[in-house]
């Protein structure tokens, strides 16, 4: 039985393999995936009795283990199950179409060193002791931001990335204007920043680092009883945007220009740092997720701004300060955006 291979083959075509769910897990509605599962014989081959080919769709969390002598933690957390009758007596194709309604609170697809949620199809056999899986289909599931209409991931997919604007103070006197991506739809692109500071005609700008920071938090029951942390901090990505020159020439070179404070007449500097800066490293690639926001594990990103200024007439009290704001990176949906909305994004109530 170990040699047993069937004569059929089996193929799965669904309508999409990429899931879209609308806002967070307590505001997305279910989403329709429909499928065919199609079983085909040889032409000469001749089998007339019925024989049930059996197809699962689950949604599994895997805790790996960090016991050497301990297994992983396998945990299903949706699972459907179908059994179709299959008889190649008048004809040699069968199709065999299917339907399911996701909730709209199953977690998005994850893939971190020590979690992973995925989504996967399997056909199989029953023999006798064991399954015999005929094929397997993996699709993925992501979150996007809450947009209350049911041609949500036609807006997304349309969505320009635009730049949003913080402001501050750096100590008691430096103010800092930040324009940065509050959403970012491509994990492989990198963020445009533009930092612009004001200060003192006594201070210089020493040095500006720039962070991503992704944060997974857990909020399973089973947290405490598998030896797991309620977070996981991941920097992603950091580079040394800017670094004070040692000629005083190129400093005086770096600097935009002079502003004049009318108010007080003191003289002020002001800074402008435009740079690009990719949410991930090469060698950090393997820890980047999309932002979440799922029942069991939730996932943020930050982007940090390390900006250290040197105060003073000879430049010895170095002051550091670090701007943190948040992010959203999500999964740009792609389609032809000449066209109207898809019609198979269909929204359902739960």
């Amino acid at each position: 039985m170990l040699c047993y291979k069937p004569r059929y083959t089996i193929n799965l075509n669904l309508d999409k393999d990429t899931i879209f769910f609308n806002g967070s897990a307590k505001e997305s509605e279910s989403v329709k995936l429909q499928g065919t599962l199609e079983v085909s014989a040889p032409s000469n081959y001749r089998y007339s009795s019925t024989f049930p080919i059996n197809l699962s769709f689950e949604c599994n969390l895997g805790i790996k283990s960090k016991d050497l002598f301990y297994p992983n933690h396998t945990q299903t957390l949706f699972k459907l199950n179908w059994t179709f009758n299959c008889n190649f007596e008048t004809q040699n194709n069968l199709k065999f179409p299917f339907e399911i309604k996701l909730p709209g609170n199953l977690p998005a697809s994850l893939n971190l060193d020590d979690l992973k949620v995925s989504y996967k199809f399997r056909a199989y056999e029953e023999c006798p002791l064991l399954q015999y899986t005929v094929m397997t289909k993996d699709i993925s599931v992501f979150r996007l931001s809450r947009i209350p209409r049911p041609e949500y991931v036609f807006t997304h997919a349309n969505t320009p990335a635009d730049l949003t604007k913080a402001k501050g103070k750096i100590g008691d006197s430096c103010r800092y204007t930040l324009n940065y991506p509050m959403m970012w739809y491509d994990m492989d692109k990198e963020m445009p920043i533009k930092l612009r500071l004001t200060l003192n005609s006594d201070q210089r700008v020493h040095s500006v680092i720039y962070s991503i920071r992704q944060t997974a938090k857990l909020e399973m029951d089973q947290v405490d009883d598998l030896g797991l942390k309620s977070k996981y901090q991941y920097q992603l990505n950091t580079q040394d945007a800017y670094l004070i020159p040692s000629n005083l020439n190129e400093i005086s070179s770096q600097l935009e220009g002079a502003l004049r404070n009318s108010a007080d007449s003191n003289s002020l500097i002001s800074f402008e740092l435009k740079s690009n800066i990719s949410p991930y490293s090469k060698a950090q690639k393997k820890f980047a997720n999309f932002s979440s926001n799922n029942d069991e594990v939730k996932i943020f990103h930050y982007l940090l701004v390390q900006v250290a200024i040197t105060e003073g007439a000879n430049s010895e009290e170095l002051v550091s300060e670090v701007i943190r704001v948040p992010i959203t990176i999500l999964p740009r949906p792609k389609f032809d955006l000449s066209l109207s909305p898809p019609a198979y994004e269909e929204v359902v109530s739960r």
